[in-house]
C-alpha cells in the first residue's frame, strides 16, 4: 500500500520544492499546488506534491506515523 505523507516545504524553485519529512530532505514536483510558500505543509507521494494541508493536521499525522513505527519495531 502506498500513502501520501506530510512534508514541510523548505525551498521552492519554480515547480520543484525541497521538502523535509522529519528525517530527510527531498525534491518533489509541486506543479499541481497553487499558492505554495516556504513553511507550508503538503501531502507528497514519491516525488509528487498532491495538496496543501494545515500544519496542525500534518503534525498530527506525523506523530501517528511515528507512534505506529515505534510499535511495529517492538
Amino acid at each position: 500500500m502506498c500513502l501520501a505523507t506530510p512534508v514541510e516545504v523548505k525551498k521552492i524553485n519554480k515547480k520543484i520544492a525541497t521538502v523535509f519529512d522529519g528525517k530527510n530532505e527531498r525534491k518533489v514536483n509541486v506543479l499541481m499546488i497553487e499558492g505554495l510558500k516556504v513553511g507550508d505543509y503538503i501531502l507528497a507521494h514519491a516525488d509528487l506534491g498532491i495538496q496543501k494541508i494545515d500544519k496542525k493536521e500534518a503534525l498530527e499525522i506525523l506523530e501517528l506515523n511515528s507512534a505506529y513505527h515505534k510499535l511495529e519495531n517492538n
